[in-house]
């Protein structure tokens, strides 16, 4: 381990004979190791610099109280997570997908036959990509965005289907 480095001497002394703030903060902070040995004598043996060491310690003591007690209000002023608010929302967004759910029957029976016209083309499909597929990390990226397509497929259908029957039946339609 490398000794400390002692205060440059340009910084240790005032003009008028005494130390300086630096010195006298740094013997208040316990740091006297980096302190020369001679202005630590000096502090000792002058009273005008061992009044300022007192006050550059009592300042340190109530600066280091002044921290404490903002580290204490911040970690007490912290908000913490809303896990109420956050179970209710889930609770309410369950409940309100309870009227979706209980339509699903009846949409999969309708876009069922959709389906089954749109299975040969994806039998079709999978069955060449399962002859052309090489293998490795091509292979798997090239299932990936062509099951993603195909999911992405559906649901642009199915949502097309919805809002269709929506604005039928704001239109009055029997649909």
């Amino acid at each position: 381990m490398k000794p400390r480095e002692k205060l440059p001497w340009e910084i240790i002394w005032q003009h008028d004979g005494h130390v300086t703030d630096v010195v006298l903060t740094s013997m208040a902070d316990g740091e006297e190791a980096i302190v020369p040995e001679v202005a630590l004598d000096h502090v000792g043996g002058c009273d005008s610099c061992s009044r300022r060491l007192g006050d550059a310690a009592l300042l340190s003591i109530r600066v280091d109280d002044h921290i404490v007690a903002a580290a204490a209000q911040a970690r007490a002023a912290r908000p913490r997570f809303p896990w109420a608010a956050v179970m209710v929302a889930l609770t309410v967004a369950g409940l309100g997908m309870i009227p979706t759910l209980l339509r699903a029957p009846a949409w999969l029976a309708a876009t069922s036959a959709t389906l089954v016209q749109g299975l040969p083309l994806y039998v079709r499909s999978g069955a060449l990509m399962a002859r052309t597929l090489p293998q490795g990390l091509q292979g798997t990226l090239l299932v990936s965005s062509f099951v993603s397509a195909f999911v992405l497929t559906l649901t642009g259908y199915g949502i097309a289907r919805a809002m269709t029957r929506s604005r039928s039946l704001q239109e009055g339609g029997t649909r």
